[in-house]
């Protein structure tokens, strides 16, 4: 059973790249977006946790870090004010 909401989603967007490698449906992302919401940070480091946890407090972006059925890593973040959440893939944060 998960804990209490930690993090408002907001409006929920998924990638390109992430719609590519895993697909559309949210649905395929209801179990992520759990986790994420209820602060159940996924496979992020310890110095990670400790970030989410402070920009919790100060409002700042939080991060997640899950692995998708298929063997893709999926981030989800949101940001600043808890207005969007992004779901991605890490490769997509180095493009410039």
């Amino acid at each position: 059973m998960q804990g209490p909401d930690k993090v408002h989603l907001g409006d929920v967007y998924v990638s390109r790249a992430v719609q590519f490698e895993i697909g559309s449906d949210l649905n395929s992302y209801r179990e992520m977006l759990a986790r994420h919401q209820c602060g159940d940070w996924g496979d992020i480091s310890p110095d990670d946790i400790l970030a989410n946890e402070n920009a919790l407090v100060a409002g700042k972006d939080v991060r997640s870090s899950y692995m998708a059925e298929n063997g893709v890593r999926v981030w989800i973040v949101s940001e600043l004010g808890r207005h969007i959440t992004t779901i991605l893939i890490p490769q997509e944060c180095h493009r410039r």
